[in-house]
């Protein structure tokens, strides 16, 4: 990072970044003045897309694959808001995810029995090789919303068969009824509060708010 010391409560950062799920986060020049609203935008390169999601606490499991994008970051009255943030695999750059714990998984697992295509989510999201994948990220209420819109295949046939009225249904492990799904579009929504995911450092989180003796 580096900045100038304008006056004994105004900073003038020229850039600054950071590492961050194993890439790169950094923003252009700003100024601070302690009690006053801020604005900028978080510029982010070859994130991991398994780690954001992590620290997102949306999602856990393992996977390959990274985003690239902006997220605009306003701070006003002490509050944190994101606006019109997104993330997005690079052109021809798919990758594959094995979710485990997750906030989608989690709900659709109680229902998966009474629907199908519930069930097919949950099995297609365990390993699933996607060709694109884009993340908006928007706050409201104290809360961080997350579109995630991901495109791809199941990697590997799943337990499901179809029946004679053409619906889908789940078959046993090794019955030998297996489908396979190719070019499936999910669209997941995610909704956390913010002070649950993200953790201001205790130092800039006093400066913002003027609270520094």
């Amino acid at each position: 990072m580096e900045f100038q010391i304008e006056s004994p409560k105004k900073y003038f950062i020229e850039k600054s970044g950071f590492s961050w799920c194993g890439g790169h986060v950094y923003s252009h020049a700003m100024r601070i003045e302690p009690g006053e609203d801020l604005e900028f935008i978080l510029y982010c390169d070859r994130l991991n897309l398994l780690a954001v999601l992590s620290q997102l606490q949306a999602a856990g499991g393992t996977g390959d694959g990274t985003v690239n994008g902006r997220i605009p970051v306003k701070i006003k009255n002490g509050r944190l808001r994101f606006t019109d943030g997104f993330l997005y695999s690079s052109p021809g750059q798919g990758g594959n995810i094995k979710l485990g714990n997750s906030q989608v998984l989690d709900t659709a697992s109680a229902i998966q029995k009474q629907n199908a295509q519930m069930a097919i989510v949950v099995e297609s999201l365990k390993d699933f090789k996607y060709d694109w994948v884009r993340l908006a990220l928007n706050s409201e209420n104290r809360k961080l919303n997350i579109v995630l819109d991901i495109n791809g295949k199941p990697a590997k046939p799943l337990n499901f068969w179809i029946n004679s009225e053409g619906e889908f249904y789940q078959t046993d492990e090794g019955s030998g009824l297996t489908a396979k799904f190719e070019s499936i579009l999910f669209t997941i929504n995610f909704s956390l509060p913010i002070n649950r995911m993200l953790r201001y450092g205790k130092d800039f989180n006093e400066m913002i708010k003027g609270e520094q003796k």
